[in-house]
């Protein structure tokens, strides 16, 4: 159970991490 909670988390943190990266991008590329 603890390992699958693990992966669960990482993976949720692999996409924020995602969206906040494509969004740096977005906004260097306005500026």
């Amino acid at each position: 159970m603890t390992m699958d909670i693990v992966v669960c988390n990482e993976k949720k943190i692999m996409r924020m991490l995602q969206i906040f990266i494509s969004r740096l991008l977005v906004t260097n590329k306005t500026c």
